[in-house]
Parts: C-alpha cells; structure tokens; sequence
C-alpha cells in the first residue's frame, strides 16, 4: 500500500476537489487553442464555446476529458502552474504526504502516490465533498450540444457508488472504486495502481476483503 506509482486519470478527482474551492462554479470559462492543445479529445470541447466551471465536471469526470482538466486548471485567477501547486499544497495538507502532481489531467508520469494516500483522498472526498463521486455515477449527461457517455462498466452494479479509472503506458490501469455491501451498506474502497486487468483485479479484492 505505500509502493509509489503513476496514478494517471484518478489525478482528475484531486482536480475536481480544487476546482470546487478554487474557482465560481457559476464562472463562465472560454475554451482556448491551449486548453485543446492537450493529448486526447475525449470531452469534444470546442474552441471558443463558454462552459461554466460546474460544467466542466461532467466531462471531467465522467469521459476523463484532459481538455476540461486543463480548461479548470487554466481558469485559475492564479494560471496553471499556481492551480498544480495547490493540488500538491492540498494533499499535503490533509495527509496524503507522498502523492505529487505535474499537471491536472494525469497525463504525466510524474503524477504519482500511493493506495494508502489514494484512500486518505478518497476519504475526504466522501466525507467534505461527496458530489464529485456522485457525478461518476452519471450515465449520461447532456450540456447543450454536448452528451458525455460514461463507460464505466460497474455502473450496472448495484452495490457500486462511484469511482475513477485512469490509464498511461507508464501507469497501466489504475482506479479508485467504492462499493456499499452487506446488510448494513459497510463502504469498501478498491484502489489499484499498475494493473493489468482492472475490473477483474478489483472484483477479486473485494472478494478477498468480504469472504
């Protein structure tokens, strides 16, 4: 649990915490040449459409979209690079001491941390700002001439309660899972980093955990 790996695309969730306590949601932000310039074109962002920082979640976090990544750090009154220092000066701060960011989408390899400081995160979240897993369990959402399709395949899982997948050359598969099962709803969260087979990996730790 304290191997230090490449985290690729759940680095979006520590983007999604910031973008939340750093910028108006109700802000309308302009997508420039720069913000698409990034690798991958998952969110079909446009250049010159306005998007409200809330909106940029959607694709954020439901296609893995670098473009609204890049688009949430750009918008910083601070700029970019001001936007990753915070990331890094945030899960400092809250105890995730190993995790380290070079850019918000996950791209970089560098973006790297742990299972045991992915669960310290992933626990603040449930715990300060549950919204943005509730956003992982959309389906489907429509923004104007825009609809983001999410292809997590838990989603057909009725125990499942959001989540994050990410995927480099460097990374492999990684994800952050939650799951409520039993009687009582217990919450259990999987987290992988350098798997080879992720739902299969996940659903056989689960087991491990609840036999």
């Amino acid at each position: 649990i304290d191997t230090l790996k490449p985290i690729a695309s759940v680095t979006k969730l520590i983007t999604a915490v910031m973008a939340r306590k750093l910028i108006d949601q109700d802000e309308y932000i302009t997508i420039t040449r720069e913000m698409t310039n990034t690798y991958g074109n998952q969110g079909k962002l446009r250049i010159g459409e306005k998007l409200r920082a809330s909106e940029l979640l959607y694709p954020l976090l439901i296609v893995s979209s670098n473009d609204a990544a890049e688009a949430l750090a750009m918008a910083y009154p601070g700029g970019r690079k001001e936007f990753i220092k915070e990331m890094n000066d945030w899960v400092n701060s809250i105890g995730a001491y190993r995790t380290y960011f070079r850019d918000p989408s996950g791209l970089s390899p560098q973006n790297v941390s742990t299972a045991k400081d992915l669960l310290t995160i992933t626990k603040w979240i449930l715990s300060h700002d549950p919204e943005i897993f509730d956003i992982t369990l959309i389906r489907a959402k429509t923004i104007r001439t825009h609809t983001w399709t999410n292809a997590t395949h838990f989603l057909n899982l009725s125990s499942y309660f959001g989540g994050k997948n990410g995927y480099t050359p460097e990374a492999s598969l990684t994800s952050v899972s939650l799951f409520k099962l039993g009687r009582y709803n217990r919450k259990y969260a999987v987290v992988l980093l350098g798997s080879t087979s992720r739902d299969n990996d996940t659903l056989d730790l689960l087991h491990e955990v609840v036999k």
